[in-house]
């Protein structure tokens, strides 16, 4: 985001997600997913997830391991799903277009 929209966006380390379906569908959807791993990363929600009625959301800490090491933990938000519209924007970092990545 910080390449596309320069100073206009700011650095998180969380993640946003929009899945379809009520929140605790999601949440258990989610949980499903991550179970599978992805080579040797391992996935598992820590704690217990916070449900954000007003804004139909949960949020979770997210600990991913690779191999048997504990690398990284990431903050997810599992939102509502967006409306299907796609958002196209003119790349605001000089010479972004010109290295390929408009």
């Amino acid at each position: 985001m910080e390449l596309r929209f320069a100073e206009s966006a700011r650095a998180t380390k969380g993640l946003d997600i929009g899945m379809a379906g009520e929140s605790a569908e999601r949440f258990t959807r989610f949980q499903n997913a991550v179970a599978l791993g992805f080579d040797d990363f391992l996935f598992e929600v820590k704690a217990k997830p916070i449900t954000m009625e007003r804004i139909d959301t949960v949020r979770l800490e997210l600990a991913v391991r690779y191999q048997t090491r504990s690398w990284q933990t990431i903050d997810v938000d599992l939102g509502p799903a967006g409306t299907g519209g796609i958002d196209f924007v003119d790349p605001q970092v000089p010479g972004l277009e010109e290295m390929g990545f408009s």
